[in-house]
């Protein structure tokens, strides 16, 4: 059986070579073209200027001065098909297809070997406001974060299910943070598609009872992960690891190392200005609208199946210049009829609107918070657990 190191390994081999390709053969066959503006560079001593003129199939070339035009040569068009081959087709035939990824056990093993009390689940905004190790110190309690970026409801149902339901000793309680009404966005969204990171979390084990691929996509959306298979680097950018301890232990680092230089990162992005547009709240309908056709049932029916409590914290927009919270009535309703039917499921919920301190100057986008007020958001939000005794004795 291949372990998932190894098919990483003869995946990553795969793409290595045939990218070659991309760059090579069309630099191979440019020379040879009768009409292309690199033969004519070979011919004579002068390099042509190109006219941007291309109407009617015509193009305008001037060499040594003397300006023609010419019709676009059937030679040409072949050429430009056997390029459109060479970069599309031949890589995907060679092995640039979609390798499904085997299901990732060593996080299981990682927070077997830390026992965590509190675990948090959550993408980059989660990230840019909770510091687990500083609110473990703070609280007492041992707290590890889950967090990817660029994740939705779908991808922290797998978490929940297959991983913080595998662990041996279960942690007190499961902390989800999401912002405006994601938590409730439709079943086909999970976030940045990763086909790879959805394979790492499904359990062949543990059959799912839904889908958590996405199926709603335009046109734009299903070229760029047909390309991000046939050469993956253009989708590297997308793809984020576990944010925690596992990351450091595979490469060799010390968590403490791997925590500094994710800091200086962060610290040098987190030095961009204030935008002069601000990302907005979003709204994609009524709570009772999207409920049925979302996770959040089966997210509460996990839970209470693994026995653990499960909290909802709904993190708060960048507030408006004068201090009052960026909050449409539409999403005021939501919110409070969310949390009315969590009160209903016995699960907690606090929605941040408004609420912790935290004023516009701390943000660096509509959502994010600047990296240097990452501590205090964590003490904030860990006062907060101790006086509503969340996490228990």
């Amino acid at each position: 059986m291949t372990t998932p190191s190894r098919s990483r390994l003869l995946t990553a081999l795969r793409h290595v070579s045939t990218t070659w390709i991309f760059f090579v053969f069309p630099m191979i066959g440019l020379p040879f073209a009768h009409d292309s503006p690199v033969h004519n560079t070979f011919e004579t001593s002068n390099i042509p200027q190109v006219i941007n003129s291309r109407s009617m199939g015509y193009m305008s070339l001037k060499t040594n001065g003397n300006t023609g035009t010419e019709r676009v040569t059937p030679r040409s068009v072949v050429l430009l098909a056997a390029m459109i081959i060479v970069v599309l087709v031949i890589p995907a035939v060679l092995g640039r297809s979609s390798t499904a990824e085997e299901f990732d056990r060593s996080p299981i093993d990682e927070l077997n070997i830390a026992n965590p009390e509190i675990i948090f689940l959550g993408n980059s905004l989660l990230y840019s406001r909770i510091d687990p190790e500083y609110i473990s110190q703070i609280t007492g309690h041992k707290s590890i974060s889950l967090a990817i970026d660029g994740t939705g409801p779908g991808v922290w149902y797998l978490q929940l299910r297959n991983i913080v339901g595998a662990i041996t000793n279960k942690p007190d309680t499961v902390f989800i943070f999401f912002h405006d009404d994601l938590i409730t966005r439709q079943i086909s969204f999970t976030g940045n598609k990763d086909p790879g990171l959805i394979g790492r979390l499904t359990n062949p084990d543990r059959p799912l009872e839904r889908s958590v691929r996405t199926t709603d996509q335009n046109f734009a959306k299903w070229f760029t992960e047909k390309l991000a298979v046939i050469y993956p680097v253009s989708g590297y950018a997308f793809r984020q690891n576990f944010i925690n301890f596992t990351g450091a232990r595979v490469v060799g680092m010390d968590p403490e190392e791997i925590q500094l230089e994710v800091d200086q990162l962060s610290a040098l992005a987190n030095k961009r200005e204030q935008a002069a547009i601000i990302q907005q709240p979003k709204f994609h309908g009524t709570f009772e609208s999207k409920l049925r056709n979302s996770y959040l049932p089966v997210l509460i029916q996990t839970a209470m199946e693994i026995d653990v409590d499960l909290v909802l914290i709904r993190t708060a927009a960048r507030p408006n210049h004068d201090g009052s919270p960026n909050e449409p009535d539409d999403l005021a309703k939501y919110s409070s009829e969310l949390g009315d039917y969590l009160t209903s499921q016995d699960i907690k919920y606090m929605d941040l609107t408004g609420n912790l301190g935290i004023d516009a100057a701390m943000y660096y986008d509509g959502y994010h918070l600047k990296h240097r007020f990452r501590s205090y958001y964590t003490e904030l939000f860990a006062e907060w657990l101790i006086a509503n005794e969340v996490t228990g004795p």
